[in-house]
């Protein structure tokens, strides 16, 4: 079973992959950046045959802030693309207005909740009972398990 994982983890790596070249590529001004990372994901989708659903994509803003903090922010994770775009927006002009403006908008993006996907790649075997009475999953994954 694990070789099917593996097929279609490097069939999400190629067309991911393809979507970043596209969207690199991409000479088009017209566009904003949101309609520009949906095309360049549907067309690399269209290209390998997938649908972008199959993806199971959630989004994340990351802001290289090494220089005030020594790390990289990050927003909250969304399957909106839009407001994943947007917290990025807001770091990046937090960023360039020093450190307290970017630990404000920091602190703000992360509490804003936004949709999110459902939790992917989960056991849903049944726990037994180790020594100790504690449960443990039959899968033996670390992972969270969860009881079907």
């Amino acid at each position: 079973m694990l070789p099917i994982f593996l097929d279609r983890a490097a069939e999400f790596y190629v067309v991911l992959s393809r979507a970043r070249a596209l969207a690199a590529s991409c000479q088009c001004q017209q566009l904003d950046e949101a309609q520009r990372l949906r095309n360049s994901i549907h067309q690399a989708c269209l290209e390998t045959g997938l649908k972008v659903e199959d993806l199971g994509l959630s989004f994340c803003a990351l802001v290289d802030a090494h220089a005030l903090v020594g790390r990289t922010v990050t927003g909250s994770y969304s399957i909106d693309l839009d407001q994943a775009l947007d917290q990025r927006r807001r770091l990046l002009e937090a960023r360039s207005q020093g450190w307290q403006q970017l630990r404000r908008e920091w602190v703000y993006v992360m509490k804003v909740a936004g949709p999110a996907r459902p939790r992917a790649w989960q056991c849903t075997a049944s726990p037994e009972r180790g020594a100790g009475g504690r449960a443990r999953c039959r899968c033996r994954s670390r992972r969270p398990c969860r009881p079907g």
